[in-house]
């Protein structure tokens, strides 16, 4: 039977970083050593580690129905669902999924030691947008139902993505907004219902990320905060060498392994 004081210290390898856009979530990946991959679902993905060495596969929600309807009182007239191979040329979502279930079988990730998926705010998007092809309801609104569905679907991505042998990295998008079962605003993360919740726990490192300029310098900075606070409470880290607001700009893009999360972490490591 395993015991506690047998345990070995190794420290939990997964981070969600989340914000608002433009706070360096993105270019945090550039701070690990070692080979790189990243999947974009978001447009301004690639354009945050251009020019560094990354492999990257990008998957685009770009078939889109720009008007939409609400479902009508005698239901929807359905379309044909997209399913096989129309589906997988028509939907991002189901692209990504046959390649994500083909590198899982042939070993892929094995080469990578670090692996990113940016973000889970374009994920959600794109996995609803296939939700309601496969469903010949691409026209109408969303239902709740669907969104339990979806939401179903990226928790079983954040617990295989954290099963991955090497770091990994997922990014999200987080709103202030007030809590139905609650009186107070909260900084929530843009995932349906209890997986607010659910997905922090499979995190070694939740983190908020934020974006600082000094106006009288004119220099620009970016840092990390890993403790709750009234408005964040699904904050934490088990790095040893992280403060509670920590900064993690990078000074020197031609040796970015040099700075943020990445360095914190190989100082963190138990020697």
């Amino acid at each position: 039977m395993p015991n506690a004081l047998d345990a070995s210290a190794e420290i939990n390898t997964n981070f969600l970083l989340t914000g608002p856009p433009g706070v360096g979530k993105t270019t945090q990946l550039l701070t690990f050593k070692g080979k790189k991959f990243a999947y974009f679902f978001d447009p301004s993905g690639v354009g945050a580690v251009r020019g560094h060495d990354v492999d990257y596969e990008e998957f685009l929600g770009t078939k889109l129905n720009v008007t939409v309807s609400p479902i009508p009182k005698g239901g929807p007239g359905l379309e044909p669902r997209e399913l096989g191979d129309a589906r997988l040329k028509a939907q991002a979502y189901a692209q990504w999924e046959e390649h994500w279930m083909r590198s899982l079988d042939d070993g892929f990730f094995e080469k990578y030691d670090v692996v990113m998926f940016d973000s889970t705010t374009t994920l959600m998007d794109i996995a609803l947008d296939d939700l309601l092809a496969r469903e010949g309801r691409l026209k109408f609104t969303p239902q709740q139902g669907d969104y339990n569905t979806v939401k179903i679907q990226l928790r079983n991505i954040f617990r295989a993505g954290c099963a991955l042998p090497c770091v990994t990295i997922f990014t999200g998008h987080t709103m202030l907004r007030q809590r139905t079962d609650q009186s107070k605003m909260l900084n929530d993360l843009l995932v349906p219902g209890d997986l607010q919740v659910r997905g922090p726990l499979l995190f070694g490192t939740c983190g908020l990320m934020t974006y600082n300029y000094d106006k009288s310098s004119k220099l620009k900075s970016y840092s990390i905060q890993t403790v709750q606070d009234e408005f964040n409470q699904n904050l934490k880290s088990d790095l040893s060498r992280i403060r509670p607001i920590q900064d993690v700009t990078i000074s020197d893009f031609k040796r970015p392994e040099d700075f943020g999360l990445g360095k914190i972490l190989r100082d963190s490591m138990p020697s």
